[in-house]
């Protein structure tokens, strides 16, 4: 972390839940005086991409699960944060201009979501 004197290390959270990421993220940078996070609901995969690749900022923490909730316009991002994450570091290695990427997720459900066994049989009825 940057000394307190410097700039406060910038992150975006993006979250199709803003709400409930609010605590927690409320607890970080309580703990991190040096830490900013701007939380916002995710856009549609290219404006996103567009607003990232052009934003300054230190980090990213993104939601796994960002096609989940709708936000308070009833609109759902068809994309997870794997797809996202991917485009951007490949952007960030064309222009030399990496930064940290925290791949979280906050859903009681995210075992049930990354945890099954794919290759496990499945009944046929």
């Amino acid at each position: 972390m940057r000394k307190s004197h410097q700039m406060p290390t910038k992150y975006i959270c993006l979250d199709d839940e803003v709400e409930k990421v609010k605590p927690i993220v409320q607890v970080l940078e309580a703990a991190h005086p040096d830490l900013s996070i701007e939380i916002r609901s995710p856009y549609k995969f290219d404006e996103e991409v567009r607003q990232l690749t052009k934003f300054d900022y230190d980090g990213l923490l993104l939601d796994l699960r960002l096609d989940r909730a709708a936000d308070a316009d009833g609109q759902r991002v068809n994309y997870r944060a794997l797809a996202l994450a991917q485009e951007l570091r490949t952007r960030m290695t064309e222009d030399g201009r990496g930064r940290p990427m925290v791949l979280w997720s906050v859903d009681d459900n995210f075992k049930l979501s990354y945890d099954k066994d794919e290759n496990e049989p499945r009944p046929f009825f």
